[in-house]
């Protein structure tokens, strides 16, 4: 008898999956915003239609993921490329990322002020703690890229997430997200606990996402992963909260340049990780800015 091999080429079709859920994520997005602009009382199960469409996409997006961790492993370079592709598609079921643009400023000030409260909703929402839940994971993901891997889309993957979680750290400066919510009096008071959102899901991790309790940060770190980051020119914490978004940016740039670079010592980087520093830096020094002005 003779075994029949089938030769399959696994990146390709994993991205052809993957690019085909975000196209449904793009859709359900469109979805929510005609549906938010044409609100009728014939239609006041909008939310429910919404509610229901994300569910499915998220089981989806859960249900691949599963299937692909039973044929590969993390430990190659293609299967981490891959996870940080579906924490992605995660992060964007659970956030309208062109208002958090246009709230960066990136069509004006008129367009900033217009999204301002839609997100000012959306922060005090689970969809909010599901999504910088998601955005820590690919950041998780890109401190794992290799050189050659820290190009192109998974650089703009880090970008995308860093402007989740510089968006949720601004804007809960001034709701208050940070500290505990609820009327009740818990006797086990979990609002200062650290949930590291580039860490394993945990306890603490489901704590933050279902109730709000907790703080919610992510580890600095140089190229070797257990080597923290100590000695940064923009900040010296190791413990990098939501609360402080300048710190959020400055240090997702130290890790992109860590990664876009061949040497700890050498300081050229790829254009587009150049470029994209350049726009995260702009962005926490407006974030360092709303800080003095608020608290």
């Amino acid at each position: 008898m003779f075994t029949r091999q089938y030769i399959v080429d696994l990146p390709l079709c994993t991205s052809i999956i993957c690019y085909g859920i975000w196209a449904l994520i793009v859709e359900y997005r469109q979805l929510g915003s005609v549906l938010r602009l044409h609100t009728s009382p014939h239609l006041n199960n909008n939310n429910l239609i919404l509610s229901q469409r994300q569910q499915e996409l998220g089981r989806l997006i859960e249900h691949f993921d599963v299937t692909f961790m039973s044929i590969t492993s993390l430990k190659d370079e293609f299967s981490n490329e891959t996870k940080l592709l579906l924490e992605l598609l995660s992060t964007h079921l659970h956030i309208p990322l062109g208002d958090v643009l246009l709230f960066a400023g990136r069509e004006g000030e008129q367009e900033s002020r217009r999204v301002y409260p839609s997100l000012q909703q959306w922060v005090v929402s689970l969809d909010a703690r599901q999504a910088v839940w998601h955005a820590g994971q690919v950041i998780k993901a890109v401190k794992k890229l290799t050189f050659q891997a820290a190009r192109d889309f998974n650089i703009v993957a880090a970008y995308h997430a860093s402007l989740v979680l510089w968006a949720y750290g601004v804007l809960s400066l001034r709701t208050g997200q940070n500290k505990p919510v609820g009327n009740e009096i818990d006797s086990s008071d979990h609002s200062s606990e650290l949930v590291w959102l580039d860490g394993d899901d945990n306890a603490q991790t489901k704590r933050f996402i279902t109730l709000s309790r907790g703080t919610p940060c992510f580890a600095a770190f140089d190229r070797d992963e257990d080597v923290p980051i100590v000695n940064h020119p923009q900040t010296s914490a190791v413990v990098v909260k939501l609360s402080n978004p300048s710190d959020v940016m400055f240090n997702i740039m130290h890790i992109l340049k860590s990664r876009g670079s061949r040497t700890i010592n050498d300081t050229s980087l790829p254009p587009l990780v150049e470029s994209l520093n350049q726009l995260m830096n702009e962005l926490g020094i407006a974030a360092r800015a709303i800080s003095q002005i608020l608290l």
